[in-house]
């Protein structure tokens, strides 16, 4: 079943939605057709026939009229483009129904007039008078009409032609079952360059030159990643009992009167956690209240004074944004920061360092693929030096290879992808920040009695993906192959 999901997540072409699915309603409704009616000025011209304005016109009402919404300039802009481009296809693929001799009978409009709801009566049957009232609704004659119609045939026929030049072969059919079926279990070792750094060597007069020479890119990096590095706010060890103030039915005094019981009780001698438990409407009241460490900016603004003036021991009760809370704090860290001047010298070790990670990270990775080709297994003693491990995710496709972890490595899937026996894999695999090596644990090769019991299906899935992607790339050959002149561009007016 993997080559059907496979399939199924693929989305149909976009020239195939745009040409034969829409065509046929724009031609019956929006009055597309290079053949026939007024013309005024060219907008475009392909192989010598001409588009007209009174086209694009026309399309452009009909849009705004199903749409009903207004639109602003560069709304409308857009989406003339979009017509004009639709134009632009539709009339070479028109050009191509003709070339290859596509005729289309009175017959086959009188059966295609007949099944279009619209002229057809509660009972189903075709009505001349709803035809005729449909019609001059949208300001068309029958003749028009009509020629729509038969061009809108002419390109399902040509949809039909394209679409059966398409095959494919059952030992083809067989190589993508396989390619997509087969399941492969991978491990891999990711080496962040970040880990490593600290093995660079870097000379003390290197250090010195830096930063004599460039303080300020120093001091840059410092203010970067102060908050994160170099400053640590004041934190609390907290447990808390909270009463909610929105509760409906119960008063502010009824809420305060239970508080001051709650806090006698505590006063007493009674357990906050105990008490935390049975009164708390707080999600921490499950553990006894306790909230953690909380650093300051994690508090509520309302409660920050009572918490730090408070260090092992109770607050009162504090009205915060959740209702009216009662702390219970523990121990206090203090607010610690980190002077420039304290770190300037590991700041430029680290810039250097930076330059010259990718060899050190790189001859690593390599000992490493050697290491583990040689025994067989991953070699825990140089993984640990840098405290790395094993990753080995659910088994993938072979065909489309997903290993969370390695950030899409195009070297690691195209060698998942190609591998055909278990192993270490050859090469270190570059992803970002860093290398990855890798070995394919096992490989899980597919139910081919499923395939053959499924086939019909398969192919049909697998034939109809084949179609799409020819369509679309014949489309694309079709137009890029005539000569268009376009006169008017509503994005580059």
């Amino acid at each position: 079943m993997a080559l059907l999901e496979s399939i199924r997540q693929q989305t149909d072409s976009p020239w195939a939605k745009i040409v034969f699915g829409a065509v046929v309603l724009v031609f019956v409704f929006w009055g597309i057709g290079a053949s026939g009616g007024p013309t005024t000025t060219a907008i475009a011209e392909v192989n010598g026939n001409r588009i007209t304005d009174t086209e694009l016109h026309r399309q452009m009402r009909n849009i705004s009229r199903s749409q009903g919404a207004t639109q602003n300039e560069d709304d409308l802009n857009r989406l003339a483009a979009d017509v004009i481009k639709q134009l632009i296809q539709t009339e070479v693929l028109l050009q191509e129904s003709d070339r290859t001799g596509i005729e289309v009978s009175d017959e086959e409009i009188v059966r295609e007039l007949k099944k279009i709801e619209a002229f057809q009566t509660s009972d189903g049957k075709f009505s001349t008078e709803l035809y005729e009232r449909n019609l001059k609704n949208i300001g068309l004659t029958r003749g028009r009409f009509e020629d729509q119609l038969r061009d809108s045939i002419a390109l399902q026929k040509l949809e039909t032609l394209a679409r059966n030049s398409v095959t494919i072969s059952d030992a083809s059919l067989e190589r993508l079952y396989r390619q997509v079926s087969t399941e492969l279990t991978v491990s891999f070792v990711r080496i962040p360059d970040s880990a490593l750094l600290e093995s660079v060597p870097v000379e003390d007069t290197a250090i010195d030159a830096l930063i004599a020479a460039d303080l300020e890119s120093l001091k840059e990096a410092y203010q970067r990643d102060f908050s994160r590095l170099y400053h640590k706010d004041p934190t609390a060890e907290l447990q808390t009992v909270l009463l909610k103030t929105d509760v409906e039915g119960i008063s502010e005094e009824e809420l305060s009167a239970k508080m001051e019981e709650i806090i006698a009780a505590a006063e007493g001698g009674a357990d906050f956690s105990d008490l935390a438990r049975r009164y708390s409407e707080d999600l921490s009241a499950v553990n006894g209240g306790s909230l953690g460490a909380m650093a300051k900016p994690q508090i509520d603004p309302a409660a920050v004074d009572a918490i730090f003036a408070a260090p092992n021991a109770m607050t009162t009760a504090v009205k915060t944004a959740q209702g009216l809370q009662l702390f219970k704090v523990g121990a206090i860290t203090e607010e610690e920061t980190i002077a420039f001047e304290d770190v300037q010298r590991d700041i430029a070790r680290s810039q250097l360092a930076q330059q010259d990670v990718g060899q050190v990270a790189g001859e690593y990775a390599e000992g490493l693929l050697a290491a583990w080709k040689a025994a067989g297994a991953p070699p825990t003693e140089q993984l640990e030096k840098y405290n790395l491990r094993v990753s080995t995710p659910a088994p993938t496709a072979k065909g489309a290879p997903n290993l969370p972890g390695t950030g899409g490595s195009e070297g690691l899937m195209a060698a998942v992808g190609s591998a055909k026996e278990a192993g270490v894999l050859d090469g270190v695999f570059a992803t970002d920040g860093g290398r990855i090596v890798a070995a394919v644990e096992v490989i899980s090769e597919p139910d081919m009695d499923a395939f053959e019991e499924q086939k019909a299906m398969i192919r049909a899935q697998v034939l109809r993906q084949e179609q799409e992607v020819f369509l679309a790339a014949w489309n694309e050959d079709l137009v890029n192959n005539a000569r268009i002149v376009q006169h008017y561009d509503p994005l580059n007016q």
